[in-house]
């Protein structure tokens, strides 16, 4: 149980060492990095082991082979569940470092998603497990399930159905006391079957949008779209689209978008940037019950590839940004990455840029930036 709590949240320790990079720039650089990736977890787990094995020779004791099996499976599955839920939304990882350092987005399910949490508590609750851990499984599923009830934009309705939907599985699995596999057959199926139906509503979102994109916007050439849905309500995402114009402009767009309008339209989605560090101008289409523009930025590609070339900061900043933006002033510039943007002030995101640094960032890790194809 200790071995397979800790490697479930291990990977998220890499704040720790992100301090190497200096200032804002090292958590962005490095997290969801090296200890996000599959090579590590193996490495992590045979490291375990050894370690579990010097403490069984200290108490002159010998963990049988099975048991060694079982151990170094826990912790392999902890940490790859890690990687894999941490893969489905639209931060990413880059799980096939050193041989592949592109990053990999799911853009299918909320970073904190009630719906998996009020899945797989419940079982946990009602295990044969300590005290302590029924009372952290309780605490969570209460923060989840109050998350869903005092959040703005979780509709009433979807709160209902995830509260209503806990308390039947959880009582589903508290009447099978002794059938210790059909609980964890049930929990673990929920929460695959909530995973695979916010997936499946991800790519009918995507393709409803290229549609609408062709049809109100086909003068630009769509090179990137990322989508992270509403907590708890797969009916209502959030959408950015970035895409070259004309003669080279970079424009990054913000929408609500709604892949079933027919049951709830996208002006009954709730709109999380009221207010944003970059200024927005109007998009050039309409509205639709389907997608409600929020606003776009421009500017000249040319600039954004000089800033690249000439500010090594910047060009660090990029290996994170997936949607950047920047804001030039005399001395500096203020960069951040669109997906975050949600208020005035500097973000975790968003960072002030010397025009000229002292000096290079060191320990920059060799990332794939996600949008390195629109300066090739």
């Amino acid at each position: 149980m200790l071995s397979s709590v800790v490697a479930n949240n291990l990977p998220d320790l890499d704040f720790l060492y992100a301090p190497i990079t200096e200032g804002k720039l090292g958590y962005l650089i490095h997290h969801r990095g090296h200890t996000h990736t599959i090579g590590v977890a193996l490495a992590i787990s045979a490291l375990w082991l050894l370690l579990d094995r010097v403490i069984q020779s200290y108490r002159n004791r010998v963990r049988p082979l099975k048991e060694q099996v079982c151990l170094g499976f826990v912790i392999l599955v902890g940490l790859l569940t890690h990687i894999g839920l941490d893969s489905l939304n639209s931060y990413g990882v880059r799980p096939f470092w050193p041989i592949d350092n592109h990053w990999h987005y799911g853009d299918a399910v909320f970073i904190l998603e009630p719906w998996i949490w009020a899945m797989l508590l419940p079982e946990l609750i009602f295990s044969q497990v300590p005290f302590l851990f029924k009372g952290l499984a309780s605490g969570a599923l209460v923060v989840a399930l109050g998350f869903c009830w005092l959040a703005k934009g979780v509709p009433v309705s979807a709160a209902l159905v995830v509260t209503l939907t806990t308390a039947g599985l959880g009582w589903a699995i508290y009447r099978r006391k002794s059938q210790l596999r059909f609980k964890a057959l049930v929990s673990l199926g929920s929460a695959a079957a909530v995973i695979l139906l916010f997936v499946g509503i991800s790519n009918v979102a995507r393709s409803h949008f290229y549609k609408i994109h062709n049809d109100e916007i086909p003068q630009g050439k769509l090179e990137y779209v990322a989508l992270t849905p509403a907590p708890a309500n797969p009916f209502c995402w959030s959408l950015f689209s970035l895409e070259i114009e004309g003669a080279g402009t970079y424009v990054i767009r913000r929408a609500l978008l709604a892949p079933f309008p027919s049951w709830i339209s996208a002006d009954r989605c709730y709109r999380r940037w009221s207010n944003t560090s970059l200024p927005l101008s109007p998009v050039p289409a309409r509205d639709s019950t389907a997608v409600q523009w929020l606003g776009e930025w421009r500017i000249p590609l040319q600039r954004m590839g000089w800033y690249r070339e000439h500010n090594c900061e910047f060009a660090a900043f990029l290996k994170f940004a997936r949607f950047p933006f920047l804001i030039e002033s005399a001395d500096h510039i203020f960069a951040g990455d669109f997906r975050y943007d949600r208020e005035t002030r500097a973000g975790f995101a968003e960072m002030v840029i010397p025009r000229v640094p002292k000096q290079c960032p060191q320990w920059i890790p060799g990332w794939v930036p996600p949008t390195d194809i629109l300066w090739k």
